[in-house]
């Protein structure tokens, strides 16, 4: 829930030693296009922890913009623990500001898509992401 509104949420994980290498970027592509394209959806939320310095740089290379600090339950740098009331960075894209994939892009979209749902493993790192599901909603 994001200011009493249900919103589809994208989201990724990755390892450390996957990082720097383009696959966020690519999750994130893959996930919108899927949001937009198949499930329909007109807007797109992704959020994180504000200590995190790599994600808000995916969200806005994949064209999302900040949007605002909200708070949920997560980790504060410097503190021990899970808090109630940790800071989130939230990006938000709209579908009419998301710009449409090249072509060799959108190839690349399906052949992850179908990758990731068969839980591939990439250079021998197995890349966890949720990319985007019709259930997956925080609140």
């Amino acid at each position: 829930m994001v200011d009493g509104k249900r919103q589809l949420e994208l989201g990724w994980a990755l390892l450390r030693t996957a990082g720097r290498q383009g696959f966020a970027t690519e999750i994130g592509r893959a996930g919108l296009d899927y949001a937009f394209g198949v499930l329909g959806h007109n807007e797109v939320v992704s959020f994180t922890e504000v200590h995190n310095r790599t994600s808000p740089a995916v969200m806005e290379r994949l064209g999302m913009t900040f949007v605002k600090i909200i708070y949920e339950r997560g980790v504060i740098e410097g503190c021990d623990g899970i808090h109630a009331a940790a800071p989130f960075a939230l990006y938000r894209l709209r579908r009419d500001d998301a710009a449409p994939p090249p072509a060799a892009e959108a190839r690349k979209t399906v052949g992850l898509l179908h990758r990731l749902s068969a839980g591939c493993t990439k250079s021998g790192i197995r890349l966890i992401a949720s990319t985007i599901s019709a259930s997956r909603f925080r609140g």
